[in-house]
Parts: structure tokens; sequence; C-alpha cells
């Protein structure tokens, strides 16, 4: 379409694509969309610096940055969006400063995530399907008439939005005629005691209706005071004393639930001095997205989010205190002690690192004279003091990196001296 309106001015290196990913994905999951990115022809080259991964939550940030001066955020606002989606929730925090005349966002902890979207709502809805009309009856229109069935979840969809308004009438979702059939009498008897003589709807009061989002927004609600305290304190000490929550701001599609914002409103209104639900907030991560392609120093200093680090065969020092505590641990390898699959720790989950920051590691020697290639192996812990790789938790990053070591005299003049880029959403 854009090629047809600008014939030869768009091309693909002319492109800037921003695609939106959950704060919750893991590196793996962002590295397969890049994959798939590459794969499907947005990007000539699998590295290129034409596709940008956004974080939706931070997305949402950089959308909501945009609207300061409509929100009236002054610098040192601490900020949380919390992105309520379909299948999941992201938190992240941020604050307002100013760097060199300059406005930007640096995060104050590590962002948070968790599958419970609205999709769970609906899953507690058929459940409650299945109390009110039966499993058997469930079962057998699943698999018979599964049309029927969506069509019934459309009805719900719409209806769900209504939970929670002021005055808000009693839900009646119609019952498709397929499904009707399939009722036993005794069934629909009892909808009609029920339900005032109703039987080819089912009537969902007020009450019942909350209970059905209940959950799920509770949950919601747990999550976002796990971020507030995270923002203070994580791992035993203090990130920043001035860190309290001052604005949550919510966005995402559940966030069109008035029941859902009521109850963020109820429980943590006296926590915050604002919460905000801005209009259209399912367009608040798109919005946020284009605006990050267009400056991705939006956002200066993230958290790192989890601890990363390599594997090395650390030589045993009977003079290091920490070797000492896992001498258990040290083999004879060549005429020295060595501890293998020791975790080299390069930044820590929470430290702040700044965008685009360039870790230089410590070098790296070849083992013998003949070693022409290394494997640099990363990996990620979600703690800090891990010290082996073979540790419960710690997670392999890919299958690798491999570096090609020179041909010299002496297997110990050879060094290797890598480093690594991160600070973005990608390492």
């Amino acid at each position: 379409v854009l090629q047809h309106q600008y014939a030869d001015m768009v091309t693909l290196d002319s492109v800037q694509w921003c695609l939106t990913v959950p704060a919750m994905w893991t590196d793996k999951a962002k590295s397969q969309m890049r994959q798939a990115a590459f794969r499907a022809g947005m990007i000539q080259d699998e590295d290129s610096k034409r596709l940008l991964l956004v974080l939706e939550p931070e997305a949402a940030a950089v959308f909501t940055r945009k609207k300061v001066t409509e929100y009236h955020f002054e610098e040192d606002t601490v900020f949380m969006v919390a992105d309520c989606g379909g299948g999941t929730v992201d938190l992240t925090t941020h604050k307002l400063v100013n760097e060199g005349g300059r406005e930007t966002l640096v995060e104050v902890t590590k962002g948070q995530g968790q599958s419970i979207g609205a999709t769970f709502v609906d899953k507690d809805f058929v459940k409650y399907c299945r109390k009110r009309l039966g499993n058997a009856v469930w079962d057998t229109a699943s698999q018979k008439c599964p049309a029927a069935v969506s069509t019934l979840m459309g009805h719900w969809e719409a209806a769900k939005r209504s939970i929670g308004e002021e005055d808000a009438d009693a839900i009646y979702l119609s019952i498709p005629p397929k499904i009707l059939r399939m009722i036993p009498a005794d069934v629909i008897e009892r909808l009609s005691e029920e339900q005032d003589d109703i039987d080819d709807e089912i009537v969902i009061d007020t009450e019942e209706g909350k209970a059905i989002l209940e959950p799920t927004v509770d949950k919601i609600c747990d999550l976002i005071q796990s971020q507030i305290d995270a923002g203070v304190q994580a791992g035993g000490k203090a990130l920043d004393p001035s860190a309290a929550i001052d604005v949550i701001v919510l966005v995402g599609g559940f966030t069109g639930s008035p029941y859902l914002v009521d109850r963020v409103k109820e429980r943590f209104g006296g926590v915050c001095s604002r919460i905000l639900n801005p209009p259209e907030p399912g367009a608040a991560v798109v919005t946020g997205a284009v605006h990050y392609g267009f400056n991705p120093n939006e956002i200066s200093k993230r958290r790192s989010r989890y601890t990363y680090g390599i594997e090395t065969e650390e030589k045993f020092d009977p003079e290091n205190e920490l070797h000492v505590q896992y001498e258990d641990r040290k083999e004879l390898h060549k005429g020295r002690y060595i501890l293998r699959k020791w975790f080299r720790p390069f930044v820590e989950v929470n430290e702040l690192v700044e965008l685009d920051h360039k870790q230089d590691l410590s070098p790296l020697y070849p083992t013998s004279v003949d070693q022409t290639e290394a494997v640099l192996k990363l990996y990620q812990v979600d703690r800090e003091g891990v010290h082996f790789t073979d540790t419960v938790g710690v997670k392999p990053l890919g299958e690798g990196i491999r570096l090609p070591i020179p041909k010299s005299v002496g297997a110990c003049t050879r060094a290797i001296r890598p480093s690594v880029h991160f600070g973005a959403s990608e390492i």
C-alpha cells in the first residue's frame, strides 16, 4: 500500500519497524520474535537496527510521557504503567527526570508481568456457564456447534464491559438455539425458576458479574502491590528513597472495564496521588510505540531484569575466601586446580543500566596452544549471589557465541576481550 502511494520512495530499508512484546517475555522469546520478523521478510538482516522490539508497558510509559502537559506531571514524578491486556498484565515504573536540559524516563525497578489478562475472565465465565447449564451440555456444544458457543462468548464480550458501571442492570445473554435444544428439560425448568420465567437466556445479576471478574481483578491488584513494594525496596536494599509511586496509569484493553478501574482506585487511592485511565486505553501501547520508534532515547536508563553473566573455568585461588567455600568443587586440570562452570556476572538484577551501555568483560584466555575457537556462553538468573551455572534457576541464553581465536605462539598471550551491549529491550 505504501509503495503504491509513494512509489520508489518506500523500500524495506526506509521502514523502521516497531514490534511490541510483553515485558514478561524472556530474552529467548524476544530473540525468536526477531528471527520470525527476519523470516517474514520484514528485515533483510537478522540483527538489523530497522527492527525495534518495544516492551508494551514501556510504550505505554512513553505515551504517558507525551501526555505530561495534559496530566501535569512535574519533574521527579514517579508513575507506574499497568498495561492490562487480554493475555498478560505488564507493569513498569519510571521517574520523569531532567538530564542536561532534556526530559527523559528512568526505570525505578525492574518490570513485572503475569498471565492474568481478560482472557482469564472469559475462562471464569465458561466455568459459570458450566455450572448453570451443566458440563455435559457445554462439552457437547463445544464439540458439535462451536460457532454457537463462539456467538455466546461474543455476547459476553460485549456485555462484560458494563459490569461495575453505575446503575448497571443485570446482563441478559441469549442462548443460541442450537445450544438451547441440547439443554435437558429439568435444567430449563431450573433456569426458569431462578430467572423469573426466563428460560432462553442466561441472566447474570450485578453481584454475579462482579464475582466472575473478581479472581482476575484481585490478582492484578496483588501484582500492582508487588510492583509498589519493589519500587522502594528489592532484594533487601533500598533502590531509591524517593521512589514512592505518585501516579498509576491504567492502559490496555481490559482497563475498559469499569469494575477493574474502580477496584484499583479503591485499593490504591490512598497510596498514590492520582490513578489515571486515559481515553481509548487500548491505543496507548501502539501510539507510544510510534513515539518510541522516532526516539528510542525516551527511556535513558533501565533496571536489569536478571543477573547476566558468562560461564568460565576459574583458577582456584586458596587465598580467595569465596573459592575456599567451594573447595570441594575444585578439579585438577593440566597441573592446576580449577573451578568448572563458574558464573561470572557482568550485571546484577535490578542494577540501573544506561541505554546502549557497553560492558567490557574480563579477558578470557584459551586453555591450549592449538585452540582456535572459544564458545562464550551467556546465562541469566533472577537473583544475586550465584556462583555456578549449574545452580538451580540459572538458564542459558541460546547455544553460545562462537568466537575465533587468532593463532600465535603461546596460549596465554592470546586474550579474548568480549563486550556486551545492553540497556535497551534486547542484549
